[in-house]
Formats: C-alpha cells, structure tokens, sequence
C-alpha cells in the first residue's frame, strides 16, 4: 500500500516487506512506524515486531523495547508478546498483570496458552506443592476461557485465520490439568491419611 493511514495498513506492509518481499529492512522501518503512530493492540502485529526486531537488536533489548512499548502506548498485547518470551516467570507475569490492568478482555492477559511452564513443578517438591502448581494451571485455563467468552479472540489479530483455535486448545488443556490435580489431590488425601494420628 503506498499511502498506508491506518494501522492495519502499516501492518499490512511490513508483513508484505517480511514474508513476501523478504525486505527486512523496509519491513522493521514499517513495524517501529506502526507502533509510533498507533496502538493496534493485536497478537500478530506484536508477533512480526518481535520477529522483525530480532534482527537488529539482542533479545534482552528487544523485549524491553516492547514491554517499554506496551506501557507507553496501553498496548496490552505488545505486552502479552514480550511476556511470552521472556525468561523469567516472575517478569511474564508481571507483564501479564499490566496488560489486563490495559485490556480486561484480552485472554491472553489472564492466561497465555503460548506460554509454555508458566507455572511448572520443581524437581523435589512435594506433592502438596504439586497440586498447588496443577490448580494454578487450571485456574489460569478456565479465566481464559470465562474471558475468551465475551467476545471473538479472533479481534485481537489482524489475520486471524493463521491462528489456531485457541478456545478448543484451552479445553483440552484444562481437561488434562484437572485429571492431573485429581490425581496430586488423591495423592495429597493417601498422604495425610497414611501419616500417624497424634494422641
């Protein structure tokens, strides 16, 4: 587009420069002039920045720029993209606290499927702690889909028919993690019922 006004326009370019006409330059001065004109607030436009900027900048600063970003411009999923990357659990949720704080209803923001061991079991815990980290698990899986019910994830990308569905996703991986916690709580039960009453 050579007149791009709105935000999906820039997107639109910088997608084009990025998959198309593999221009990676054309396509980071695009993506950095979207989000200095506009807040779109969309996953696959947070994604292409990421995926574009990893070429001129360390990741450490890259996602920084984008937390910065997010912050700056209310741009909930800016955050949500630089929280699925980053290393530290801690940080993703804190960036994952400030973009519900942005965009309540962005499922993303409550829990983010993409978001592998977000919450995970550490080796030598105990079986209670196990059972804490499977109903957080679950927690997190149903807010998204209480979330994701109030209106099309589909809003928050700008193609979203190179997304999966995130929705059914959601379901089955809440259904594995209730079978799990069933089991950490049986397993719970049978050591507390296993310990020596107290006379």
């Amino acid at each position: 587009m050579r007149n791009p006004r709105s935000a999906a326009d820039l997107f639109h370019n910088a997608w084009i420069y990025a998959n198309v006409r593999r221009d990676n330059a054309a396509a980071w001065e695009t993506v950095r002039t979207l989000y200095e004109r506009h807040t779109p607030n969309k996953l696959d436009a947070a994604e292409l920045y990421l995926n574009i900027g990893r070429g001129y900048e360390t990741r450490a600063a890259l996602l920084e720029q984008m937390a910065a970003i997010g912050i700056r411009r209310r741009d909930a999923a800016m955050l949500v993209i630089a929280g699925r990357n980053v290393e530290s659990n801690e940080q993703a949720l804190q960036m994952y606290a400030q973009a519900q704080e942005i965009d309540p209803d962005l499922p993303f923001a409550y829990w983010d499927i993409a978001r592998v061991g977000l919450y995970t079991i550490e080796p030598g815990a105990t079986a209670s702690e196990n059972l804490e980290v499977m109903r957080a698990n679950v927690a997190g899986h149903r807010q998204f889909i209480e979330v994701a019910g109030r209106a099309p994830v589909a809003r928050y990308f700008y193609v979203p028919q190179y997304q999966p569905d995130y929705e059914s996703m959601a379901q089955s991986q809440l259904a594995s993690f209730q079978r799990n916690a069933e089991t950490w709580e049986r397993l719970v039960q049978q050591q507390r019922e296993s310990q020596p009453r107290r006379r």
